[in-house]
């Protein structure tokens, strides 16, 4: 196509649309010539459990420098459903790159704990240095005898706020004594 003043051809620009939730499109995205894509997570994200540690939970650029294989990587991380699938992500990112560094364990950790909250009818983990807040679905299917014990065995260190919410007290100094 000419361009305004009828000189020479401008390129294109292309943008690919990939579905977050189907790894396959994720990498045959990666090795496609486009100027961008943008990858679709509305499917892909589980909205039911949230997990927030107030630490970085990341591959940093210095140890996964290829983006497409993080967010490849990333995907692969949110979709496995049980601690076995995570445990052999994790040891294949090990095998192929070398030692986690610590945001990327924080990353692990985080997915291990979604995976065992939402097991627990868990919706939402907010860790932070001072407490964490612990909000269920509507009906947990947790044993609430097992609560009131919990809340009685320690009555400063656990209670509850609101209906479907938990929180613990404490100092919660790093994300390893958050999860």
């Amino acid at each position: 196509m000419p361009d305004a003043q009828g000189q020479g051809f401008r390129p294109r620009r292309s943008v690919l649309y990939v579905p977050g939730d189907n790894p396959r499109a994720l990498a045959k995205a990666a090795s496609l010539d486009c100027d961008a894509w943008i990858v679709d997570l509305e499917d892909a994200t589980d909205l039911t459990t949230e997990i927030n540690l107030h630490a970085p939970a990341l591959f940093p650029d210095s140890y996964l420098p290829d983006i497409h294989l993080r967010l490849v990587l990333y995907k692969r991380i949110a979709s496995t459903e049980n601690e076995e699938s995570l445990q052999a992500l994790q040891e294949e990112v090990i095998d192929r790159f070398g030692g986690l560094p610590e945001p990327s364990r924080v990353l692990f950790k985080a997915a291990g704990l979604k995976i065992r909250a939402k097991r627990l009818g868990i919706r939402k983990i907010d860790a932070g240095a001072k407490g964490i807040r612990i909000e269920f679905v509507d009906k947990p299917p947790i044993d609430p005898g097992s609560v009131l014990r919990l809340l009685q065995s320690a009555p400063r260190r656990y209670r509850l706020d609101g209906p479907n919410r938990l929180r613990v007290q404490g100092d919660f100094p790093d994300a390893e004594s958050r999860v």
